[in-house]
């Protein structure tokens, strides 16, 4: 493995690997800049303290997620950092509810980047507040050599 490598790498590039997922929905996002009228937003944090913001719409499904910079750990002891990311878009929304699920793909530093990822999120009792959990796992390649894996793992809550 070149973990010294990648850990140099990760540290001249900060901010990639996770931010694949949100390149993804990126052109659907740029047009929802904020919450509609009768949505209503809650704000949070995961269990680090990265704020977290969910936008419900009126009749109680999630339409948007963001979360602030978080790290994650990888097996060869690097981290890798990434931005603030917004989902949308998700695979099932239901009231009260829902699921997002998505592979992506992304380069930086000559390294390549497969990331995916989970997020799911429940309306606690009387919706007053939401939570959930967001999963990321990052394989990390050197042409076709795979020298490093980084997870990341969170709850979160919204209120």
């Amino acid at each position: 493995m070149k973990a010294g490598k990648v850990i140099g790498a990760v540290a001249a590039v900060a901010a990639v690997a996770a931010v694949a997922a949100v390149a993804a929905v990126a052109l659907s996002v740029a047009a929802a800049a904020g919450a509609a009228p009768g949505d209503t937003v809650y704000t949070g944090a995961t269990d680090e303290g990265v704020k977290v913001k969910l936008t419900v719409a009126t009749p109680g499904n999630a339409t948007k997620f963001k979360i602030g910079k978080t790290k994650i750990e990888c097996d060869e002891g690097g981290t890798l950092s990434n931005k603030a990311g917004t989902y949308s878009g998700f695979d099932r929304s239901d009231p009260g509810s829902f699921k997002d699920k998505r592979t992506t793909k992304s380069s930086a530093g000559g390294f390549d980047f497969k990331t995916r990822s989970k997020l799911a999120g429940e309306a606690d009792a009387g919706s007053a507040s939401w939570s959930g959990r967001l999963k990321l796992s990052t394989k990390v390649f050197d042409g076709r050599e795979q020298i490093d894996s980084c997870r990341l793992s969170t709850a979160w809550t919204a209120s």
